[in-house]
């Protein structure tokens, strides 16, 4: 199997609680994420997005390719500037974010995902509805949804955007429609549904589109919906001394779910429509909340080679 993921390219530079900028790391939602599959090393993974063509832009593309991903679904775009993000960690070391990008960028080069049946396409963010480029993204997942991939949607929306949430509703009822799995956090649901709670969420905004939803709840946890079942597994929660950062956790996630290398059986199953998935989507949740782990405990925004 392969795991496709298509999304934002940006370059992340962390603040301290001081203040002051500690580090910096290539990244964006799916960015991360495609970065922890590739360094899994357990399928082959590939990465649709576009860059600048300038020096960060480079270095966004040559990290790829280090680290095992298929880079050639990269737009490399003259004329436009490669995003910046600034994340600034508070006393949990939780970060909140500032996003500096170029808005003269007008369009998006149409890139086929490469997909095939029982591959993964793994999606989200602000990309993933975005009005300026969403008529390509859709005929992207679209062409991936045809070939037989499995769709994962990320709704990752950041406090940033609640202003433009009544705009961007539609393009996210789309996505849950078209995808095979939903996946949120805690604050995602509260921010874009009005509520943390979870089986709430699902039966009254998820279901109708989508009948498998994920909600990540940090160090409490995790909870997954299929149909009229309900899972919950138990966080098992760091140290205060042990986190480093918290940027990158729910994209780690992802990887872990989508990359661990073990998901055919589940993959068939969800492709089929055959909803008795409680062991292999347990098995995926454990090494996404492993891998989630592991990349708090890091500087990183995916897990260390």
């Amino acid at each position: 199997m392969k795991v496709i993921a298509i999304g934002e390219t940006v370059y992340d530079i962390i603040f301290g609680q001081d203040k002051a900028p500690k580090y910096g790391n290539a990244g964006g939602s799916a960015y991360n994420a495609i970065i922890s599959v590739g360094r899994m090393g357990r399928c082959e993974s590939r990465f649709i997005g576009e860059v600048g063509d300038d020096t960060v832009g480079h270095l966004i593309v040559d990290f790829l390719r280090e680290n095992g991903v298929d880079a050639t679904g990269v737009s490399i775009r003259e004329g436009i500037k490669t995003s910046l993000s600034l994340a600034f960690l508070d006393e949990k070391c939780n970060a909140h974010y500032q996003f500096y990008k170029d808005h003269n960028s007008k369009g998006f080069d149409y890139t086929e995902p490469g997909a095939k049946r029982g591959d993964v396409m793994l999606f989200g963010s602000y990309f993933a509805i975005n009005p300026r480029i969403n008529a390509t993204f859709r005929e992207i997942v679209s062409k991936a949804k045809e070939e037989g991939a499995m769709l994962y949607y990320d709704l990752n929306f950041r406090e940033s955007h609640k202003g433009e949430l009544e705009e961007l509703r539609a393009n996210i009822e789309w996505n849950m429609d078209v995808s095979h799995i939903v996946k949120a956090s805690d604050e995602d649901i509260e921010i874009v549904f009005g509520s943390g709670d979870p089986r709430e969420v699902y039966e009254k905004h998820i279901r109708r589109h989508c009948d498998i939803f994920i909600c990540t709840k940090g160090e409490r946890g995790v909870e997954v919906f299929v149909g009229d079942r309900h899972i919950e597994y138990a966080g098992n929660p760091l140290a205060k001394e042990e986190i480093v950062s918290t940027v990158g956790a729910g994209d780690s996630f992802n990887a872990g779910f989508v990359g661990n290398g073990e998901n055919e059986v589940l993959i068939k199953k969800i492709l089929e429509e055959d909803r008795a998935i409680e062991e292999e989507i347990g098995t995926a949740v454990r090494h996404g909340m492993e891998t989630a782990r592991r990349v708090c405990m890091s500087a990183l925004n995916y897990i260390e080679k």
